[in-house]
């Protein structure tokens, strides 16, 4: 009897205890620890009952941001539609738990919920700097500006902005 417990056991511990962290995701295993451990693309134990798992989403984000009807710095109407790629920073422990706190257990959906209006924000002030000749004439200038400038209040989500494509700017009359 005492054995076939043993095994019972083993077998809850097996099975229940073994996580597999896929690349796109960080299993975060919390409970009996001070300090989480993290899992990225490799197997980890935990101990059933115990310790919970959390996911966070690794992959690249695509934002869709638009500002609607901004006027420039020499006070011309314009929209302008852009496309920026977000992901969690994986530079420092510090970044990851700063994405923890604001990313556990969302989905991408989630995410671009979070972080669409900031960067839209931030796509107003770059607008509001430029004339319109700087907006239609060098996007790689402005690519450059909005990740400069956003990139900073996307640190504090422990997010880094990778790339900005400007799609297109209008004038609106």
């Amino acid at each position: 009897m005492l054995v076939v417990t043993i095994v019972f056991i083993f077998l809850v511990f097996l099975i229940f205890g073994i996580i597999k962290a896929p690349p796109d995701r960080a299993v975060i295993i919390s409970g009996i620890r001070k300090q989480p451990r993290i899992l990225i693309d490799r197997t980890g134990v935990r101990i059933p009952f115990l310790e919970r798992t959390d996911s966070l989403y690794l992959d690249q984000v695509i934002v869709p941001v638009s500002s609607n009807t901004m006027p420039t710095n020499d006070l011309v109407n314009v929209n302008v539609e852009a496309i920026i790629k977000i992901r969690i920073c994986m530079d420092s422990k510090a970044m990851i738990d700063r994405a923890m706190t604001y990313f556990l257990n969302k989905n991408p959906e989630e995410i671009i919920a979070v972080i669409q209006e900031p960067l839209a924000s931030n796509m107003r002030e770059i607008i509001g700097r430029l004339s319109l000749e700087d907006l239609s004439q060098t996007k790689d200038k402005i690519n450059q500006i909005a990740i400069d400038i956003a990139d900073r209040d996307m640190h504090v989500l422990g997010l880094k902005i990778e790339n900005c494509n400007i799609q297109s700017v209008s004038v609106v009359s």
